[in-house]
């Protein structure tokens, strides 16, 4: 069963701002950060009993930014 998530908008912010940030050190950084992201939310959407809870309606997940700039 997957699960819905909802992003905030201080989120949806945060994300534009590494986005920006990582396209500025190198063209496509921010497109493979993205990439990043949207794999560890399908990873909680389809199991989020595997992340921590960070309280009754939210779980975190450290997106991995293992790419070289």
């Amino acid at each position: 069963m997957d699960y819905q998530i909802s992003v905030r908008k201080k989120a949806e912010a945060d994300i534009l701002e590494a986005f920006e940030y990582y396209e500025s050190c190198r063209k496509n950084l921010g497109h493979d950060f993205l990439l990043c992201l949207e794999e560890g939310l399908n990873k909680i959407r389809r199991n989020p009993q595997m992340f921590t809870n960070k309280s009754d309606a939210f779980l975190s997940i450290v997106i991995p930014t293992g790419f070289t700039m």
